[in-house]
């Protein structure tokens, strides 16, 4: 009985010993904080890639600062890119004047410009080096190859809408770009028509294996009408890169610009989401029309798809009308120059 005591109260003096031990590595740890972390200087704080040295752009309340959004710093660093000669001051100018016609208008300073690229001067020299080393695509005239695809949009409830488009690979312009309502063969072979019937025929069209273009009808009334019909390998999509690259480009869009107009009451776009189909509907033709119209690509020499498409076609008719024989240039139907894509 004795013994059982005496272990008990053994028991409870290493207890109370590991609790002392316990509060003194605590005090410990406090105390050397204090000594030796207060005393040296903060880290840096951290920026990431085409952060500019200042933040400071415009007051938010309570003595904080709002930044500037991600796709200013990236729209600046693309000007600077396709404007190797312009000073900071010019790139502001001509960042300021593209901005005035956008309903999310931003304006930047020449201040910030300078401290965004000073601050970003290897990442802009390597851009650079990478925009003169990089190869030209091969141009070739309109109305010869058309690429289609399909991709997919969500809506707010949650759903995703199929997204049929058609890119011509002349002129980079948008032929078709419509929310199907079905995931179906026939309704796409219309919408290929319509754009054939609209723009014009082309020599072939080129898309991915995907079932609704591999179908008997898809192939017999394409062969019918004279067109060929090209199939990229499997998992390769560059090999239809033009429209791949469309759909990169219109969910980088969505993607970094909402828009804040109203359709009944609800926003048409927040962020890659639409409020109804009529709402997409509504913003895809807007943007078709931005695309073939005001957009200029780097691979057409800072053209855009109207202006080639207008320049070209009539080349194209005498290219193809020089490839026919004499025998089956009777035969062939001769391109007819259609309005511009729109």
């Amino acid at each position: 009985m004795r013994l059982l005591k005496v272990l008990a109260a053994l028991a409870d003096w290493l207890i109370q010993l590991s609790r002392l031990l316990t509060f003194l590595s605590r005090f410990w740890c406090f105390c050397s904080y204090w000594l030796i972390h207060r005393s040296t200087k903060p880290p840096p704080h951290f920026k990431p890639w085409l952060n500019p040295v200042s933040r400071r752009t415009a007051p938010s309340g309570a003595g904080h600062w709002r930044s500037k959004p991600d796709w200013v710093r990236l729209a600046v660093f693309d000007l600077a890119l396709a404007l190797p000669g312009a000073g900071y001051r010019t790139i502001a100018n001509c960042f300021n004047l593209q901005q005035m016609a956008q309903p999310l208008s931003a304006t930047v300073s020449k201040t910030f410009v300078a401290k965004l690229l000073t601050g970003q001067r290897a990442a802009l020299a390597h851009a650079r080096h990478r925009a003169r080393s990089r190869r030209q695509a091969r141009l070739e005239p309109v109305l010869t190859t058309w690429g289609m695809d399909l991709t997919g949009l969500a809506l707010t409830d949650g759903s995703s809408i199929p997204v049929f488009g058609v890119i011509d690979h002349g002129s980079r312009a948008v032929l078709s770009l419509e929310p199907v309502a079905t995931y179906n063969s026939l309704i796409l072979l219309g919408k290929l028509l319509i754009a054939m019937g609209t723009y014009g025929k082309p020599r072939a069209v080129r898309s991915d294996n995907d079932a609704v273009f591999k179908t008997v009808l898809f192939k017999v009334i394409l062969k019918l009408i004279g067109v060929r019909q090209q199939f990229t390998d499997l998992g390769s999509p560059w090999q239809n890169g033009r429209i791949e690259r469309f759909w990169r480009t219109l969910k980088s869009e969505l993607r970094t610009k909402a828009v804040r107009s109203r359709l009944n009451g609800q926003a048409i776009q927040t962020r890659m989401k639409f409020a109804s189909v009529n709402a997409m509907q509504l913003l895809l033709e807007a943007f078709k029309f931005s695309y073939n119209v005001y957009r200029p690509h780097q691979s057409l020499q800072g053209f855009t798809p109207v202006m080639v498409w207008n320049s070209q076609v009539d080349a194209a008719q005498l290219t193809l009308k020089a490839q026919l024989t004499p025998a089956t240039r009777s035969h062939a139907r001769t391109h007819k120059a259609r309005a511009p894509p729109a």
